[in-house]
C-alpha cells in the first residue's frame, strides 16, 4: 500500500537501531498495511488542519516525535517552528 501523502523528501530519518513504535511516526518507515495507513492518515490530517493556522506565526510543536510534522508546518508558512520531544 503506497502512501498518498506528499511528505517532505528531506525529512529526518531515525536510526535503524530505534524500534518502530507508535510513539513516533516516520512516514517512509511505517509498515505498509491498512492499519498503519489509517494511523498515518489520522496523524497527517492533524498537521494538515494545523497548517491553515500557522502562516507568519511562531509555532511550538510539543511531542513532535521524528519532527516530520514540524517540517510540514514550516513549509505551510510558519515564521518559525520549534519541535520538542523526548
Amino acid at each position: 500500500m503506497k502512501s498518498e501523502h506528499n511528505f517532505p523528501s528531506n525529512q529526518l530519518v531515525l536510526s535503524n537501531s530505534l524500534p518502530l513504535t507508535w510513539e513516533r511516526i516516520v512516514p517512509n518507515q511505517t509498515a505498509n498495511d491498512s492499519a498503519s495507513q489509517k494511523f498515518l492518515d489520522l496523524h497527517f490530517g492533524r498537521y494538515k488542519t494545523a497548517s491553515s493556522y500557522v502562516t507568519d506565526k511562531k509555532v511550538l510543536d510539543i511531542a513532535c516525535g521524528s519532527g516530520y510534522g514540524s517540517r510540514i508546518l514550516r513549509l505551510a508558512g510558519a515564521k518559525s517552528v520549534v519541535g520538542v520531544s523526548r
